[in-house]
C-alpha cells in the first residue's frame, strides 16, 4: 500500500452512520440503507490534507464550517484522545501540521494573513468586501483553528503551534 492511501486509512475507521430511506426508481419501493460518513475528526484531517494540497476555497470553508458549527472543545478532546491512543498518529499530525501552516499565526506571517482564512473568506463570498469586514472574517476563521489546535495541544501536553516572536530589543536601547 502506498504511504498516501495508508495515511487516509483513518477514513475508514472514523465514522459515524445515518439511516436513509430512499424511493427507488421506476416505482420499484423504498429502501433503508444506512450511509457512512466521516466524522468530524477524520473530516477536519481530510480537509486539512486537501487544503495544503490543492489550496481551493471549498477545503477551506469546508474545514472552517466543521469547526464553526461543530464544537470545537469536543472535536479538540477527540482528536486529542486518538493522538494519544496512537490511532494514526502520523495522519493526525500531518493535520495539525497543515491546520498550522495555512491557518495559524508563525514567525514571519499572523495567521489571519495566510491563505487558509483568505480563502475561506472569499468562499464565504466576501471576495470584494470591504478591507475591514474581510480582516474581521479572515481573523475568526484562524482564530478558530488556532483555538482548535490550542485545545489538542492542552489536552496532548505537546506543542505543535511555533512559539511566539520576541520582539527585537531596540539597539539604541541597550
Amino acid at each position: 500500500m502506498q504511504d498516501s492511501a495508508r495515511r487516509h486509512t483513518f477514513a475508514i475507521d472514523w465514522y459515524k452512520e445515518k439511516d436513509i430511506i430512499v424511493d427507488l426508481p421506476n416505482k420499484q419501493g423504498k429502501s433503508r440503507e444506512t450511509i457512512r460518513f466521516a466524522d468530524e475528526v477524520a473530516f477536519i484531517v481530510l480537509k486539512a490534507l486537501a487544503f495544503d494540497s490543492r489550496n481551493t476555497n471549498k477545503d477551506a470553508g469546508d474545514l472552517v464550517y466543521v469547526l464553526k458549527n461543530g464544537t470545537p472543545d469536543v472535536i479538540a478532546e477527540t482528536y486529542s484522545q486518538r493522538l494519544l491512543a496512537g490511532q494514526h498518529v502520523q495522519a493526525l499530525e500531518d493535520g495539525l501540521k497543515a491546520l498550522v501552516k495555512r491557518f495559524c499565526d508563525d514567525e514571519k506571517i499572523d495567521g489571519y494573513e495566510k491563505d487558509g482564512p483568505s480563502k475561506y473568506a472569499i468562499f464565504m463570498g466576501l471576495a470584494n468586501a470591504s478591507d475591514d469586514e474581510r480582516a474581521r472574517v479572515m481573523r475568526d476563521a484562524s482564530g478558530l483553528v488556532t483555538y482548535f489546535v490550542k485545545e489538542v495541544e492542552k489536552h496532548t501536553n505537546r506543542t505543535f503551534l511555533p512559539a511566539p516572536a520576541q520582539p527585537q530589543a531596540d539597539a539604541a536601547a541597550v
